[in-house]
């Protein structure tokens, strides 16, 4: 039969045979029961019965009963054998009866990120489960749902007809067969069939990363896990095919790659629910290159001829661990850096010079930096267990050009002994071009003619000891391949020390440009010794109590119990005070450490004359690192407070950029005192005031016991240096908690307990410094602020509604407004004192949120530190009326402080306020005896 035959009729007069065709009824059937099961059939055999139907009106009886027995056993054999309608299903291969969708996950990690703003909540990775997309059978979207050729939606259950034969799901390739009589068996193990429903078994693969420098060694695990680089899932035999045409220099035809994750994010970690793929190389994470089969047994990577894991990365039955590297990189001022296929970063005026981290994975492709959109590139090994310790410098010497130029300095080590030979990589790049990376600007360069003008500049090195400002110049010789052999003085004591590597151009191509690395040079030796402070402090006043350790470390063998320990106190004219001599008295084994800990009493410290002073160690003779510190006369050159506020002032900013850095805090200390300041509250809008910029020191010490405890290198946060700072110069201190533009005043439980513990805190990490006298609570607070977002004022005000509702069931802030205006839109006479009453009561609320406010701070900061002397900022302006009460009743604003201060400025131009500060002071002391400070004054506001 075909489809050109256009009727067909039953002939009389030869019985049983079919007119046209010399066939026999019987032989019809036959041939009719073949066609059925061909994939047309069904558009050809309507055609056939039509004719055959038409034609019986020309047959005798048993002639139409012949034509009838063979249509009905043509439609038999084509129900036989037309397709079968199956369920598919994509299951976890532990819980058939569920699908894997009910595991689907989307979860914003956020994290408190320093910016410019203050400290934000931002997300920095989405935490994910999900499962795979783009399954196929027979090479179609099997759970893809689409509508008139679009996209709508995809769900892990599918029904459709499958024809007989044997048929495949990718990924994995698993093939199953529908017979003819409809029944349905799996040849794969990773299908389960049973009453046409086949499950595609699924199994869960997640990713995660970690911080895996040293520097985050002592950090928990929960705060070591980070963001995954940029990765994609994909079938291992098609990236070999992408690769292929790329090196073949075609692109890749369309649906060669097909992906199987739904979503591209930060992954922070990533979880996909995938079929179980044993072919070829099974799984690749890309780019990556970690192959890997998927089975019941869980994940095996290499598998298939796979390369095993690279180092560092580690893999168990469901999971693979990729360990993320951060390497510092340090730009100019509108200066960036590209990583490609990982991140850019930039820099601005204000982090100018900032080194900033850059997370790398071990891969199998190399890494490509950019620091132009055209021009020569930078390439690492992907490899990063091959000289692990790398910096990336990118500096614009000639602003007026903008040309910015590129260093990367890779070392094998970064601790060393006196008079080796090091060998480092150096690349550099100069394209003479600046980096606009939005349009090629090439200074008239053509783009095929940029060179490397760095390309032969000579290595350059020069060495300089921690807190020390000398540099010394190293010998260097050029290697090939950018390597670089730079050899230690063999003289060098043992200490720390920073590295300095880079290129030298020569006078007519620009200055050199270097990058920094800190490193270790010490000779061998068994034991180590030396003396640290708690917290790198380093001034006391005379007569305060001085606490310090004294470590000894068995580097390379035991220490016996008959070593001598010496410590003492030498002054800065070399007169020395022996603390304490004698012998151990315990072993210390090999690899531990032994601490003892020792103080300086009050009466010892305050027989010290002011000066700088050290404590020295020594081990059977051999001298451990001096711990120095200053000695300051805690005695005031007057008692008559002379306090400068950080609001709206320089020192406010510069007070701010010490918070982050630990730069500048003695100068700024010294300028306060010069210009005759004995007190200073600092003033930040950020709310993360605790910052180690140097703490990679403490982790580059901790690896070289040699070198003593790493405590005697702990480097202070930046507040800590400044209160170091304050001490020394009898400069005391005040710290402003809450401020935030104008803000509006908390309310709420919750938000009242944060900021009790952020209080408690924030006193708690500064009340070891004698220069700190306590906290400025809060400064110029609103009870509605029209600068804060309205989510913030919308939060707070919801929270002191539900609060005066639960103190007044039968009112809402609404029915007292309205009793208010009732009372003044009625004549005198008419007016009912209870509509005034219940009025009243809401403000009697809205002072009670002041109080509430106020008390929790204050029993929050003197739980912490009961010796404080407090303060608030509270906001008045001069003018008539807006001295008393203006934000927050004067009893409950100023309950259990020391101090009563306010803050009032011109706002524009009113003027001196010659009577605002002797009027104020009644005000302000009618909250009982305590101090009274009413002229804080804003010198530009």
């Amino acid at each position: 039969m075909n489809d050109k035959h256009t009727s067909m009729t039953m002939d009389t007069k030869d019985k049983g045979r079919v007119s046209g065709s010399g066939w026999t009824g019987r032989d019809m059937a036959s041939a009719l029961s073949q066609e059925a099961c061909n994939p047309d059939a069904g558009r050809r055999l309507l055609r056939f019965a039509s004719a055959v139907f038409g034609s019986m009106a020309a047959c005798g009886i048993k002639q139409a009963a012949l034509v009838v027995g063979c249509t009905l056993a043509v439609f038999a054999a084509a129900a036989r054998c037309s397709g079968v309608e199956l369920e598919f299903r994509m299951a976890p291969h532990d819980s058939p009866d569920s699908t894997v969708d009910l595991f689907d996950k989307q979860e914003p990690i956020l994290q408190p990120v320093q910016t410019e703003h203050g400290v934000e909540m931002t997300k920095v990775g989405v935490a994910v489960v999900c499962w795979a997309r783009n399954v196929e059978l027979d090479g179609k979207p099997l759970f893809e749902r689409y509508h008139e050729g679009r996209y709508v939606d995809r769900l892990p259950r599918a029904r459709t007809e499958v024809a007989p034969g044997r048929h495949v799901i990718w990924p994995g390739n698993h093939a199953f067969t529908v017979h003819g009589d409809g029944s349905v068996s799996a040849e794969s193990a990773g299908l389960a069939v049973a009453d046409r429903v086949v499950t595609i078994k699924a199994y869960p693969v997640t990713v995660r990363a970690f911080l895996a420098n040293p520097d985050e060694s002592d950090l928990p695990p929960v705060m070591r896990e980070a963001p995954l680089p940029d990765i994609a899932v994909r079938d291992a035999d098609d990236v070999r095919a992408m690769e292929d045409a790329a090196h073949a220099g075609r692109a890749a035809s369309p649906g060669q790659v097909r992906e199987l994750l739904p979503i591209f994010e930060r992954f922070a970690p990533l979880t996909i629910w995938l079929p179980a793929h044993t072919n070829g190389l099974g799984y690749e994470l890309y780019p990556m290159g970690i192959n890997f089969h998927l089975t019941d047994e869980g994940i095996r990577v290499g598998a298939g001829g796979g390369a095993p894991l690279m180092k560092g990365m580690t893999a168990d039955r469901w999971s693979i661990t990729v360990p993320l590297y951060g390497f510092p990189v340090v730009g100019d001022s509108k200066g960036s850096v590209v990583v490609a296929g990982v991140e850019k970063m930039n820099w601005s005026g204000k982090d100018a010079g900032v080194s900033k981290p850059t997370h790398w994975y071990p891969r199998r492709s190399n890494y490509e930096v950019r620091i132009s959109q055209d021009g020569p590139t930078m390439t690492v090994s992907g490899d990063l267990s091959v000289f692990p310790f790398k910096t990336i410098r990118a500096d614009i010497p000639d602003r007026a050009s903008g040309v910015q130029r590129g260093l990367i300095v890779e070392l094998p080590a970064r601790h060393f002994k006196p008079g080796e030979m090091v060998e480092a990589q150096i690349q550099g790049v100069d394209p003479g071009i600046p980096p606009d990376w939005r349009r090629p600007l090439t200074n008239g360069i053509p783009i095929g003619e940029i060179t490397n003008r760095l390309a032969g500049a000579a290595p350059v090195a020069m060495l300089k000891a921690y807190g020390s400002e000398d540099w010394k110049t190293l010998a260097v010789s050029a290697g090939t391949g950018g390597l670089a052999r730079i050899v230690l003085p063999a003289g060098a004591a043992d200490g720390l020390y920073v590295l300095r590597i880079g290129l030298d151009p020569g006078e007519t191509s620009g200055p050199p440009i270097t990058a920094d690395t800190w490193v270790t040079v010490a000779a061998p030796r068994d034991a180590a010794v030396g003396a640290f402070i708690p917290r790198g402090r380093d001034s006391f006043y005379c007569g305060e109590e001085i606490t310090f350790g004294v470590a000894v470390i068995a580097v390379a063998k035991d220490v016996g119990a008959s070593a001598s320990l010496k410590v003492s106190l030498a002054d800065s004219g070399g007169k020395r005070f022996v603390l304490s001599e004698g012998r151990l008295g315990k072993a210390v084994p090999s690899g531990q450490r032994m601490t003892r800990v020792f103080k300086l009493s009050t009466d010892a410290t305050l027989a010290l004359a002011p000066g700088r002073y050290r404590i020295e160690t020594a081990l059977d003779g051999a001298e451990g690192r001096p711990c120095e510190f200053d000695m300051t006369d805690p005695e005031p050159l007057t008692h008559f407070g002379n306090i400068r506020i950080g609001k709206y002032s320089d020192y406010g900013a510069r007070y701010a950029e010490i918070l982050k850095t630990g730069i500048g805090a003695e100068e700024m200390a010294s300028e306060l005192t010069e210009q005759g300041f004995n007190g200073f509250m600092g003033m930040a809008y950020d709310m993360n005031r605790v910052a180690r910029p140097g703490a990679v020191i403490e982790s580059v010490v901790r690896e070289r016991p040699e070198l003593g405890p790493w405590e005697a290198y702990v480097q202070p946060s930046g507040r800590d240096r400044f209160l170091n700072a304050c001490v020394r110069r009898n400069l005391r201190f005040w710290e402003n908690l809450f401020t935030y533009n104008d803000t509006s005043l908390p309310r709420g439980d919750a938000i009242l307990d944060a900021c009790a513990r952020y209080a408690a805190l924030e006193v708690q990490s500064m009340r070891h410094s004698p220069a700190f006298q306590g906290v400025c609570l809060y400064d110029e607070i609103y009870f509605r602020s029209l600068i804060d977002p309205s989510p913030v004022v919308a939060a707070f005000e919801q929270a002191m509604e539900l609060g005066f509702r639960a103190r007044h069931p039968d009112l809402t802030s609404a029915k007292a407004m309205k009793a208010m205006d009732r009372f003044v839109g009625r004549p005198p006479g008419q007016r009912n004192v209870k509509d005034l009453e219940t009025f009243r009561q809401y403000m009697a609320w809205e002072d009670e949120c002041w109080k509430l406010w106020c008390s929790k701070l204050v029993d929050a900061v003197k739980l912490a530190m009961p010796s404080s002397r407090n303060f608030v900022l509270n906001r008045y302006w001069g003018g008539n009326g807006g001295n008393i009460g203006a934000n927050g009743y004067e009893p409950h604003v100023y309950q259990g402080l020391e101090i009563a201060a306010c803050v009032m400025y011109k706002d524009g131009g009113y003027g001196d306020r010659p009577v605002f500060a002797p009027m104020q002071a009644d005000v302000m002391s009618g909250t009982g005896p305590k101090e009274t400070w009413t002229q804080l004054h804003t010198f530009n506001g």
